[in-house]
């Protein structure tokens, strides 16, 4: 399999045509990331500065257990604006052991390009097929930037875009910090592990794990009702009482949270 092409650290080109980056809100913000109140404050955060950056979706993954490889991991930390359905597949289907973004990243000591027609011919059909459908979200041309921590932890965070002139111009203006918010994305979640970590959530009921286990196949809570025989109103109050016990945002997060968990 062929490996994806190291990044230039070179000072970024802001000549004509080139989107100026604001350096100093890419700083405000890093220094600001410990003081967010959860993972949606993050990714909220993050999505918004790398969409003024002008790139489409940005992601962040590491596993919770300090030393473990991602692509071995049966857990992960996963932050992203990816589209929902994308990203509650990727978690399902356990996508980063397969994933060459990953299987690289946790490698690497250097940034990396990836993506393109080029880039897919080097490898083989499975990881073809795995790119070809984060392709049909708009998830094509990637920058991925490794961060090795002393414990032996490892974050992967990347930004992409799904066209190749936009992307390139927008890494051009940004690729020098970008590497400082992915060192502050990074050093937040794994502070932030330990904490996770002696949280046990509320257990779960039968009924609490059916309505998630569903809404992270993609069914609404309509038809999550048609499917269990019951009201919308009931199974919205079992999913209402499964997010707060899980200490989610909503019901999507809730079920990624569950599945991490291994409990659905």
């Amino acid at each position: 399999m062929g490996g994806p092409q190291t990044a230039s650290l070179a000072a970024p080109d802001t000549g004509p045509g080139r989107k100026s980056i604001d350096i100093a809100r890419y700083e405000a913000v890093s220094r600001q990331l410990d003081s967010l109140p959860d993972d949606n404050a993050l990714r909220t955060a993050i999505a918004d500065l790398v969409a003024d950056a002008g790139f489409m979706f940005f992601s962040y993954g590491t596993s919770p257990r300090c030393g473990e490889r991602l692509s071995r991991a049966s857990q992960l930390v996963f932050i992203t604006n990816y589209p929902a359905e994308w990203h509650a597949r990727y978690v399902r289907q356990r996508y980063q052991s397969l994933d060459t973004v990953v299987a690289v990243g946790e490698r690497a000591r250097r940034p990396f390009q990836w993506g393109g027609q080029g880039y897919l011919a080097t490898l083989d059909k499975p990881r073809q097929t795995f790119f070809g459908e984060a392709g049909s979200f708009g998830i094509v041309h990637g920058y991925t930037i490794p961060v090795h921590g002393p414990d032996g932890d490892c974050g992967i965070f990347s930004i992409s875009h799904p066209r190749q002139a936009e992307f390139g111009d927008a890494l051009a203006a940004a690729v020098l910090p970008l590497h400082a918010l992915a060192q502050a994305v990074h050093a937040r979640c794994i502070e932030q592990l330990a904490v996770r970590g002696s949280a046990e959530p509320q257990a779960l009921t039968q009924r609490e794990r059916e309505c998630l286990a569903w809404t992270a196949d993609g069914k609404t809570s309509g038809e999550i009702a048609c499917i269990l025989g019951r009201s919308v109103a009931t199974v919205n109050f079992h999913l209402q009482s499964a997010i707060r016990k899980m200490d989610a945002s909503n019901k999507h997060h809730a079920a990624l949270k569950a599945h991490r968990l291994r409990l659905i």
